[in-house]
């Protein structure tokens, strides 16, 4: 289903106007103002005209004016519904209209869930309707908002009492930008949009979006209204704060987005959330558990943002040393007596969003999701929330577009199972879905070492990483959806080698670049980079000398040590604007200093390393150097996967990762960890030891990075 016209937002299609005049100004009312007509001496039922001209408006805080009056304003009705109605149909879950009130997050979730529909189905109807509707609200000459709020909020009468009482206050309050919180929504559908090279997103529209945005970026830094949003310590400056930043992420402005989220980091989030849990300032509201939950998303959505400009902010703690996990926790303990069944709707994503970044290792948080929505496997924020459990559940899609936990044998009509494995793979391919992905080295032809049986058993990585960028390049161009992929090779008689890996090369995924670890500059390096979400280092000498006849000892240390050195600078170099990929090095298990036997090794790991250095030493030397190097640098996030000796088996996805003992690993396992890794950016600053093993290498993986306790020990 797609929506077939663009609706009229706002006042566009109403008789209510913003005082200024201009049908392109928004205009919303104060929700918290209610009518008191008891001294308008009223026998019939007053108009709504009637009502603003003989009635006093009270303010009552946690209830919102609920009359067609307000919606008249700041909803577009039926056509609202609409939008949502092709969101759920998109999706198959079940939304609550109620909870979406306003036309701006009725457009906000239709975009978004556009796009998502877009990168699950790869149909381009979807992104025309997203497009279309940031059409109509930004862009079209016609429908366009002017890039301000300064009519948000109004409130409808003053509460003096007069006998001729004045008529609407003519400028809006600072609470009003709380109707364009969801605007991280439309920010992070157009990063996809951008990231994935929609047709439907033109440079032209990309342009018009970039100058509206950078215009109302303007009108929050500046504006009285927005600055006194600005300075209030509860979910307002809190959402002011995701708002601004993520608009100052879409036009590329990431050191102002930086500064933006330190400074709510470093002032309002202090004193947010006390020692244990509470958050005092939401507390005191009505309902509490809705303010609790609101700020918390607020919250979350901040240490997302910062995380996607590389700056992990999830353990910044308030004054109190506590974060949103301990608000999460103390909200889910809260006493539930009398509690609506949608406040605990509000909560689950953040208890979803703490699961999956902290970890879940007791089943705490998805143990506390099942018993209260059954169904939580098929909703739309589990999607977006992994690594989380889904605590066994099946979930099931009715004849109505609905989930449901009956299973389709009692309801066999148009049923589809939806099991939350299932969603949780598709939530992977949506989170990478953005990703530009840049491999160095490993494409080439290297001529093998010549070892003895004993010693080729125990070769590290480094020495056998052929086809490793190989496998791995595979699999991001192959997945669905597909993926793209610069490839640093050395020489131009690679590039047809490198295309052909492609399933399909018409598409264009696969970009060679012919440069070199010995002989290119950094620079040509970091313009590479740059635009990129992910970058592997899989390169090594390969035993080789040098192409100027260099002795393989001095090229090893060319490639291996100096060589990644020159990546991680032109990594370190990529200019404000542009984030900073995460850089992924594969470096060998055993790397470490000669002088420090690690405690967890046996007797037959000590001779297994003690034959692996004598016969290949320079190599682990120089490994051992860039690792150092690499573990010191804090301009961007960094993972080593160290894994053991390669074989040529098929993958099982089964492994042995943390403080394991010397083994081997296929080359399958290898690229398929290297692959998961590129979305999990909770791994930063973490080295991984890698064999083959006996359990889920997935779950593996996700335990050792909740753990957060690296493997290299310096």
């Amino acid at each position: 289903m797609v929506v077939p016209t663009l609706l009229c937002y706002r006042s566009f299609c109403l008789s209510v106007t913003a005082p200024s005049g201009d049908i392109h100004d928004y205009y919303s009312l104060s929700p918290y103002w209610q009518p008191d007509c008891s001294s308008a001496h009223n026998a019939t039922e007053l108009s709504e005209e009637q009502i603003e001209a003989r009635c006093q408006f009270i303010q009552q805080d946690g209830r919102q004016l609920n009359s067609s009056f307000t919606s008249a304003v700041n909803d577009t009705g039926s056509v609202a519904f609409l939008m949502l109605c092709h969101a759920i149909l998109i999706l198959k879950r079940k939304l609550t209209f109620s909870l979406i009130p306003g036309a701006f997050a009725a457009l906000s979730s239709a975009v978004f869930y556009n796009v998502l529909a877009w990168r699950i189905t790869g149909q381009d109807q979807y992104a025309e309707s997203a497009a279309g509707f940031i059409d109509a609200w930004f862009l079209n000459n016609a429908t366009s908002m002017n890039p301000n709020l300064d009519y948000a909020w109004v409130i409808p009468r003053e509460s003096a009492v007069t006998s001729k009482r004045p008529r609407s206050i003519t400028v809006g309050a600072h609470g009003g930008l709380l109707d364009l919180h969801c605007m991280t929504k439309i920010v992070s559908a157009i990063q996809v949009l951008r990231g994935a090279k929609a047709s439907s997103w033109t440079s032209a529209r990309d342009g018009a979006m970039n100058a509206w945005a950078s215009s109302y970026v303007s009108w929050l830094l500046s504006s009285p209204i927005s600055l006194a949003e600005r300075a209030t310590a509860d979910d307002h400056g809190t959402f002011w704060a995701a708002q601004t930043a993520s608009l100052q992420v879409l036009v590329g402005n990431l050191t102002s987005a930086n500064d933006t989220l330190q400074a709510f980091l470093q002032g309002a989030y202090l004193d947010q959330i006390d020692t244990v849990g509470e958050q005092p300032l939401e507390a005191s509201k009505t309902p509490p558990l809705h303010w609790r939950a609101f700020n918390l998303g607020g919250i979350i959505v901040i240490n997302r943002i910062a995380e996607y400009i590389g700056w992990d902010t999830w353990n910044m703690t308030t004054a109190a040393y506590t974060t949103a996990q301990t608000a999460v926790n103390y909200a889910m303990a809260l006493n539930e007596t009398g509690v609506d069944v949608s406040e605990l709707s509000e909560l689950m994503p953040s208890v979803a969003a703490v699961a999956s970044h902290y970890g879940d290792m007791n089943d705490e948080y998805s143990v506390w999701l099942a018993q209260r929505n059954p169904d939580y496997p098929g909703e739309a924020w589990f999607f977006w929330n992994q690594p989380l459990s889904d605590s066994g559940l099946t979930v099931y899609v009715d004849s109505s577009g609905f989930l449901t936990n009956v299973a389709a044998s009692t309801n066999p009509t148009n049923s589809k199972e939806k099991s939350g494995a299932s969603i949780s793979r598709c939530g992977l391919a949506l989170e990478m879905a953005s990703l530009n992905v840049v491999i160095v080295g490993g494409l080439g032809k290297v001529k093998p070492l010549h070892f003895t049986e004993t010693d080729c058993a125990d070769k590290p990585v480094g020495l056998d990483l052929i086809q490793i960028s190989q496998r791995l390049t595979k699999l991001f161009v192959s997945s669905t959806p597909a993926h793209r992929v610069k490839s640093i090779i050395r020489h131009q008689n690679q590039v047809d080698t490198v295309k052909a890996l492609a399933p399909n090369p018409t598409l264009d995924l696969i970009t060679p670049i012919v440069l070199s670890l010995e002989t290119s500059s950094v620079q040509e390096f970091t313009d590479a980079f740059t635009d990129s979400d992910v970058v592997y280092f899989i390169a090594g000498a390969g035993g080789k000398p040098g192409e100027d006849g260099k002795a393989v000892d001095e090229r090893t240390k060319k490639v291996d040590y100096e060589g990644a050195v020159k990546v991680f600078d032109a990594v370190e170099g990529v200019k404000d604007g542009y984030r900073r990929p995460h850089l992924i090095l594969v470096s060998a298990i055993d790397v470490r200093d000669t002088k420090k036997v690690p405690d967890h090794y046996n007797d037959e790991d000590i001779a297994r390393s003690q034959r692996g250095w004598k016969a290949i030493g320079t190599y682990m030397h120089w490994k051992y150097e860039a690792d150092k190097n690499l573990s010191k640098r804090e301009g961007f996030r960094w993972t080593i996967l160290r894994p053991g000796g390669l074989t040529e088996e098929p993958g099982t996805g089964k492994a042995s990762i943390g403080r394991t003992h010397l083994g081997s690993i296929s080359r399958d396992d290898v690229a398929k960890v290297l692959y998961l890794l590129a979305t999990r950016p909770k791994a930063a600053g973490l080295a991984i030891d890698l064999i083959g093993g006996r359990d889920d290498m997935e779950s593996q993986l996700d335990e050792f990075i909740a753990k957060g306790v690296t493997d290299f020990l310096g």
